[in-house]
């Protein structure tokens, strides 16, 4: 299982991920594992879910350190392509697997926080893409992959106890939620890493300070 999050406002984005990975029999293979990277400063990704349609489209890209002056829209067009090449050949072998995986890109479009999410279902791969245009308009995108997926219904409760939108209190809470069901499921950890991007042009202009 996989726990990584993306947090989108006008000011800035983030994806903060949890570093354990396992085998599908559910032995702990890494307590180190990369889920989200920053690529360059306008740009970051992160992913969970089935290992190899991550290393084909994700580890095979982003490990590459070719790829650190691309921009948000050549990121995803170059995603675009890596999808429809393998799609017919995912799509057979979803039809008897469960081959679940999110991968998401964020960056700055046009002045704005934007983040594209390319889904995996059973019978389809869907990319979406959602802007952070107004200080009304922040939000969550949970990236979580196994049975366990009701983490991203514990974080918003901790969340909305304290709905503070800044760096810093995203991070406390995440690390307060996996530390604790981390010991109910040996699947993830509470070791985590945690990249933003932000809008310069904002922060300077209505004298933001984000707390990292």
């Amino acid at each position: 299982m996989s726990f990584v999050l993306f947090a989108g406002c006008e000011y800035f984005g983030l994806m903060i991920g949890d570093r354990r990975s396992v085998t599908i029999d559910g032995k702990i293979k890494s307590n180190n594992e990369m889920k989200v990277r920053k690529i360059n400063e306008n740009l970051a990704t992160c992913a969970a879910g089935t290992e190899a349609i991550i290393h084909i489209l994700w580890n095979s890209i982003f490990s590459k350190s070719n790829y650190s002056n691309i921009s948000y829209n050549e990121c995803i067009s170059l995603l675009s392509r890596k999808c429809e090449s393998i799609k017919s050949e995912y799509l057979e072998l979803s039809k008897n697997e469960d081959l679940f995986t999110n991968i998401g890109i964020m960056g700055i479009k046009n002045n704005t926080i934007c983040l594209t999410v390319i889904k995996f279902l059973r019978n389809d791969i869907q990319i979406i893409e959602k802007i952070f245009d107004t200080e009304n308009d922040p939000g969550f995108f949970f990236f979580t992959s196994g049975k366990y997926e009701n983490l991203s219904d514990i974080f918003l409760s901790e969340f909305y106890k304290c709905p503070k939108y800044t760096i810093q209190n995203i991070k406390s809470i995440f690390y307060r939620v996996t530390h604790k069901e981390c010991k109910k499921d040996i699947t993830i950890n509470d070791s985590f890493n945690l990249e933003y991007i932000k809008r310069t042009d904002l922060i300077e202009r209505d004298k933001i300070i984000i707390e990292k």
